[in-house]
């Protein structure tokens, strides 16, 4: 199985993934009439979500190592405490006039 593994998917480490598919499949109580089957399925799945999160962070887009994105959020509370500086100066202004 280990040949298979490294014939098929080279770059995955089969150790890991037999882990985790033991795993996923106790934890669900799961049984197979043909479990070598299933394996070689999970590593096959594994190498293409792999290959697509690789694709997904194509040079020049966001990925996990690239810096992370300030949120819209972030942004908006910036924006109204600044807002509020501002209006909060104006009125300070206007007092400052009444009392002059």
């Amino acid at each position: 199985m280990r040949r298979w593994a490294a014939a098929t998917v080279p770059g995955l480490d089969a150790d890991y993934e037999t882990a985790q598919f033991v795993d996923h499949h106790r934890a669900e109580g799961r049984r197979r009439s043909n479990w070598p089957a299933e394996w070689q399925k999970w590593l096959r799945r594994s190498a293409k979500y792999a290959s697509e999160r690789q694709t997904r962070q194509a040079p020049g887009r966001p990925g996990p190592t690239a810096a992370p994105r300030p949120s819209t959020t972030d942004q908006r509370v910036l924006a109204a405490r600044e807002a509020g500086r501002r209006v909060q100066a104006i009125l300070d202004a206007r007092q400052q006039e009444q009392h002059t």
